[in-house]
């Protein structure tokens, strides 16, 4: 889990996870008795969903054995994924006071950027990217952090990292199509907006993200196409109607203006969210 190397026990293991059912571990004297048992009962029952159950076994690995790192982290990741980041952040912590890992860095980052704390989050992220430069989805979530602190060339220099390792991010395209927006530079919007559309197509609320960059750049022809792919799916605010009335206009096709300020008036203040 998260590429920490987990020491190889030779156990046999009986799994049972279901709703009612406790995830158990069969050592040769029958019940868990090392540190390594505990461990591996936690190990098992966290990937079966069951993290009070994880938790507590790692408590009981941790207190026959306090020095290993990898007992806090997957405690760390238990917590986490229960609902209990405090104790999460905790554990992490204890991580990187044993030794710097890069995975410790980039959970305490997702919980502080969870948390809008975006100063301690980017502290954090950065951190883990010293340490590992391809790890997860550091480079993006700092692209989005630089983004917004308008540091627009370290931004860049993220999302473009973080998309060649990550082909399919349609976020990250998008952000990175924005940045250059910032930028003035314009030669690969089209080619980023395509690739974001590509791989999420269904989602009104990235049409009308994409509207709003072709409109910074004067694009509209792909303002009308965005635009009406969020009246498409569903989004019928009369504003979005104007919108694309406006563009029919400004095409000539005065039937298709006219029909949607029709729609624009009859959709009026019930008109969807």
């Amino acid at each position: 889990m998260k590429n920490l190397t987990l020491i190889v026990l030779s156990l046999c293991i009986a799994v049972s996870v279901s709703a009612g059912t406790t995830v158990k571990i069969m050592p040769a004297s029958g019940a868990p008795q090392t540190a390594n048992d505990f461990f591996q009962v936690g190990f098992n029952a966290a990937n079966g969903g069951q993290y009070e159950l994880a938790v507590k076994n790692y408590d009981l690995a941790i207190g026959l054995d306090p020095n290993r790192i990898y007992f806090y982290y997957h405690r760390g990741l238990a917590f986490k994924a229960w609902g209990k980041k405090p104790q999460a952040a905790q554990d992490f912590n204890q991580c990187i006071s044993m030794k710097p890992i890069a995975e410790a860095y980039y959970e305490l980052g997702l919980i502080k950027y969870d948390a809008l704390d975006l100063g301690g989050a980017k502290a954090m992220f950065e951190a883990a990217r010293t340490l590992k430069d391809d790890l997860d989805k550091t480079n993006f979530y700092l692209g989005v952090i630089y983004y917004r602190n308008n540091q627009f060339d370290s931004s860049e220099a993220c999302l473009t990292r973080y998309t060649q390792m990550v082909k399919t991010h349609s976020d990250a395209y998008l952000y990175l199509a924005t940045v250059k927006v910032k930028k003035h530079d314009f030669a690969d919007v089209t080619k980023l907006l395509k690739l974001a559309s590509l791989y999420c197509d269904n989602d009104w609320k990235l049409h009308l993200k994409m509207y709003d960059i072709y409109k910074e750049i004067g694009d509209k022809d792909n303002m009308l196409y965005n635009i009406s792919m969020v009246i498409e799916m569903g989004q019928t605010k009369p504003e979005y109607y104007n919108i694309r009335a406006q563009l029919y206009m400004a095409q000539g096709e005065t039937l298709r203006a006219q029909y949607d300020l029709d729609a624009a008036k009859a959709n009026g203040p019930t008109s969807n969210k």
